[in-house]
């Protein structure tokens, strides 16, 4: 390009007085951490001529008259890692003004001066973005620094240009942008990668930070949230999903007090997480209320009783959130929802055709301060439209214009929240409307509606939402049947002989049911009591038991479902000859299948929820989770697992690995496992990409690449029952606390027909590199020879 822009900061000319030539205050003690990482950043800048110098201080008072520095320091990234900043908020005091008390929010901001790419800074604001290097020395910095105007580095016009160019020179489908985070998106097909893209971006002078950069895959961490392209949904990332549950057990604590600052940090990061979960907005405002109650920011208060109750029912959303689509409907229907207010009469709707008026009461304004108003009665039309579209059989899940000639409300309706009291709690009776039309029958009391009042919610919050909406689905069957039987309606709670007639009816013989189906609506119908606080009948459980049984008859004597068929040895064999000379992938696949199905482990408790990032350790197979003995004929493997199904909770299940003569054998499997790792705390069950990153294998990609080939083999592949096994079993549940030596836990592993799996008969020179694998593996130093041998023994 001929030619350029320079941007201005904001800062004005300005001095401290006749008696200050410069302002050159030292550097902060934190920048001794990372001063390798300034002093090669100066290098890089200074050839690259977007820096400078150095120069005396003489010198550069010669030339720009006062000038001043701020002070270099260090931060502590959210991975652990340390990174230079340049403290534009210094000094925190009256009598010399920061570089930032110049601009208008007035926040102290860290920006960090040595992030490459930057665009050029206006001459006249040089002089206040100086820097001062280890020896005193003044560096003249041309480019804008981090957050010193609403971008970093590239944004603007040039940042827009240069999505445009990636979008028009890679098959990419889009790229969001956030500050200076970009998320590209591409077909699974589309023949990109993610090295193609930096190499062009840094020809274009958009540099980027190597270390920041994550490969295409599957889930993606943006701006905080785990992004699923394949499910298309976003969740939380474990690790700051119970940060923030405890996070809130701390506020939710009666014998502690915070200070405005704890409340304020508290804000906002929920309202990060209102993000995720909109309907949760309106429990936010109660925190706003009391920060404007304060009068001393350093002075701690206790939790007032309304703040206490939402953030309560913040933490009982976030113990069951798990993920959430954020994908609405680009058309939504209109259906002519009109709603309008009057504080001189009262309140109209109007949907389609249909219309109802409701005229207010005299003491409707009445009440302690602040009163109702036209707010309150807005969002009282929104919640009236809403139960006759519920009366009106509008379905869940629908997508409704609804209009307003209120801006305010129109401006509550898009933010789920109101900053006056009375409106904001109508939007949480809403949001909990919204959420119960999801499971209407299981809130009716028989076939009357009932009211949900907060006791209820919080009664619903005791269950998963999958739970409730099981539940739901059994109220729903029933009263199916009530209509097949003829009757009108009816109360809780249900007779001995409406549960006989519900049981014959709902059996294989008339509605193709099968019995363990039926056990679960029973399970629902017995919860549905229990939230309505009915007396479920319990003398029907013998009679119900035999009816059951009938059923269960009934299912064997009809034509059930084909079951899925089971992994065999042959299968083995065909898996390790087809997957064993392919990539990295696919040779911990084989791996990791070989060691599930020897253990007869489940592959959901082998496998990880992402990718990449860190790991929860509390529920992850790690490295050093593997262990080994050798014994006289044999060598023995362990794999201790965490958060297993049939596994209590903090307790640790043991996978016992046998040896075996061929080249299925498990043991030989978790070696090469543990060989393929270079840190005790990565996943044992990954391996390293191009760039040496850790992939950990994921449940849902082991399940496309088997099925991919099991598909082709099921039809040509003889079974015999006596060589089958199961993927998975009943693993057996210890404490870790009280488990015995490990010769006293070896069992061997059967068949159902009680024959032992296979021999383990080994020959002397198997066991001896055996154990030259084991020993190399826990030793800080390796010899030639050793390694050799190594090499050898995984070669298999």
């Amino acid at each position: 390009m001929a030619s350029f822009m320079v941007f201005p900061q904001g800062i004005p000319t300005h001095d401290l007085g006749r008696d200050w030539f410069f302002f050159t205050p030292p550097n902060h003690q934190g920048a001794l951490l990372v001063r390798e990482k300034i002093e090669e950043s100066i290098k890089t800048e200074i050839a690259a001529k977007r820096m400078f110098g150095p120069y005396t201080k003489e010198q550069v008072h010669a030339r720009f008259g006062f000038f001043r520095t701020n002070p270099l320091g260090a931060a502590i990234n959210g991975d652990g890692t340390i990174r230079p900043i340049n403290d534009l908020s210094f000094p925190r005091n009256k009598e010399i003004p920061s570089v930032n008390s110049f601009s208008e929010d007035r926040t102290n901001r860290y920006y960090s001066p040595f992030s490459t790419g930057k665009n050029p800074t206006a001459k006249d604001q040089w002089p206040y973005l100086m820097v001062q290097d280890f020896n005193d020395q003044i560096l003249v910095d041309t480019r804008i620094a981090f957050g010193g105007v609403a971008g970093c580095g590239s944004f603007g016009r040039p940042a827009d240009a240069w999505k445009h160019i990636m979008l028009r020179e890679f098959p990419l489908v889009t790229i969001f942008c956030w500050v200076d985070d970009n998320l590209f998106v591409k077909t699974l097909d589309a023949p990109v990668n993610l090295d193609q893209i930096v190499e062009r971006s840094n020809a274009l002078g958009v540099k980027t930070n190597p270390k920041k950069i994550s490969p295409f895959q599957e889930e993606q961490k943006y701006i905080g949230f785990v992004w699923n392209a394949t499910k298309k949904t976003v969740r939380l990332p474990d690790d700051k999903k119970l940060q923030q549950i405890q996070q809130l057990k701390t506020f939710l604590d009666p014998s502690k007090s915070f200070d405005f600052n704890d409340v304020e940090i508290m804000a906002g990061r929920l309202n990060h997480v209102s993000y995720l979960l909109p309907q949760l907005r309106c429990y936010i405002n109660s925190l706003y209320r009391w920060m404007n109650s304060w009068f001393n920011p350093g002075h701690p208060l206790p939790v007032p009783t309304n703040t206490r109750i939402d953030l309560e029912y913040w933490l009982k959303t976030l113990l069951f959130f798990t993920d959430t689509r954020m994908i609405q409907n680009p058309d939504p229907t209109e259906i002519g929802w009109v709603g309008n207010a009057s504080t001189g009469f009262g309140i109209g709707i109007l949907i389609g055709s249909r219309w109802a008026q409701f005229q207010l009461t005299n003491e409707w304004d009445e009440g302690p301060h602040p009163k109702r108003d036209i707010n309150w009665l807005e969002t009282i039309a929104v919640r009236l439209g809403l139960l006759v579209l519920e009366k009106l059989g509008a379905i869940p899940g629908k997508v409704f214009n609804v209009w307003t000639n209120n801006t305010t409300t129109e401006n509550c309706i898009s933010k789920r929240k109101s900053k006056h009291s009375y409106a904001n709690e109508e939007w949480k009776i809403i949001q909990d409307t919204l959420q119960c039309f999801k499971i209407k029958a299981f809130l009716q009391d028989g076939t009357n509606p009932k009211k949900t009042n907060r006791q209820d919610v919080h009664f619903l919050n005791g269950y998963k939402w999958n739970t409730l909406l099981g539940y739901n689905a059994a109220v729903k069957k029933y009263l199916k049947f009530l209509v097949a039987a003829e009757r009108v309606s009816f109360t809780l709670p249900l007779t001995p002989e409406e549960l006989y007639d519900f049981c014959y009816w709902a059996g294989r013989v008339l509605n193709d049911i099968l019995s363990s189906t039926l056990a679960k609506y029973l399970f629902g119908l017995q919860a549905w009591h229990l939230y309505h606080r009915k007396k479920y009948p319990d003398l029907t459980k013998p009679t119900i038991t035999v009816l059951l049984r009938s059923s269960a008859h009934t299912n064997a004597e009809l034509s059930a479902r084909p079951k899925k068929e089971a992994i065999h040895i042959q299968h083995l064999v065909l898996l390790a000859q087809t997957l064993a000379s392919r990539n990295q992938f696919h040779k911990a696949l084989l791996n990791l299948t070989l060691i599930a199905f020897w253990g007869m482990a489940r592959l959901s408790e082998l496998t990880y929820d992402t990718s990449g990032g860190s790991l929860r350790r509390s529920s992850s197979v790690i490295a050093s989770d593997a262990g080994f003995e050798i014994f006289p004929n044999t060598v023995v493997g362990t794999i201790a697992v965490r958060g297993a199904k049939t596994c209590f909770p903090g307790s640790v299940q043991f996978l016992v690995l046998h040896s075996t003569q061929n080249m299925l054998c498990p043991v030989m499997a978790l070696l090469r496992r543990v060989n393929n790792t270079k840190d005790k705390n990565t996943s044992l069950f990954g391996y390293y990409d191009e760039k040496g990153t850790r992939v950990h294998l994921t449940k849902s990609r082991l399940y496309r690449t088997l099925g991919t080939l099991f598909s082709s083999w099921w039809s040509v592949v003889s079974t015999r029952n006596e060589d089958s096994y199961r993927m998975y079993s009943e693993p057996r549940t210890m404490d870790v606390r009280l488990l015995p030596p490990l010769s006293e836990r070896v069992h061997p592993v059967g068949t159902s027909r009680h024959r032992q799996a296979f021999r383990r008969t080994q020959s002397l020179l198997e066991i001896f590199l055996c154990q030259t694998v084991i020993n190399l593996y826990y030793s800080s130093t390796q010899t030639e020879h050793q390694h050799d041998q190594q090499n050898a023994y995984m070669t298999d």
